[in-house]
């Protein structure tokens, strides 16, 4: 089919790219305890945190804020306690819990790994992760490709994207792009 949208890698929020960034150059190699995931959390709240200063703003500023990802995790106390008794409340409230210690691991990584000041000079805490998160579970998506972009075709839709053997862990966020 006819190529809908074609989206440079280097304008995708990768692995590849998180690697990239001078303040992370140096966790996956060093040894260092922090997961691909948080790397990516990781690039995505320092960008943020540079705000019209980074290379992503554009994107970044058409991604909801944590009050409006509308994920039941965000809740107000009283939004979540109308669920109280359902299976619903008792996995938000132990997601709660895994995220906030998923948190003090990656703090505890990071100070284990001299980048303790990372977060701080950033100004960035646990809502900035939490909004990470939200943001990279609600877009996350594994491709491979084979060529320096992705290519979405008419014909396939928006789910069948260009496969081959070169496998990159993709965060795909396509809104900018998409209008």
């Amino acid at each position: 089919g006819e190529a809908l949208l074609e989206v440079q890698l280097r304008r995708c929020w990768t692995l590849e790219t998180a690697l990239a960034h001078p303040a992370l150059s140096d966790l996956a190699t060093a040894g260092r305890d922090v997961s691909s995931a948080d790397l990516l959390h990781l690039h995505l709240m320092l960008e943020a945190s540079r705000g019209s200063e980074s290379p992503m703003s554009a994107h970044l500023a058409s991604l909801p804020s944590l009050a409006e990802v509308g994920l039941p995790l965000v809740w107000s106390e009283d939004e979540l306690a109308e669920l109280e008794g359902s299976e619903v409340h008792t996995e938000c409230l132990k997601l709660r819990a895994e995220v906030s210690e998923d948190f003090r691991a990656l703090q505890s990584s990071l100070e284990g790994g001299g980048k303790e000041q990372l977060l701080r000079d950033a100004g960035l805490g646990y809502a900035d992760y939490l909004w990470a998160r939200c943001i990279y579970w609600s877009r996350f998506a594994p491709a491979f490709v084979w060529r320096e972009s992705l290519t979405i075709d008419g014909g396939a839709g928006l789910e069948r994207w260009c496969l081959s053997v070169y496998f990159v862990g993709f965060f795909l966020l396509f809104e900018r792009f998409l209008r």
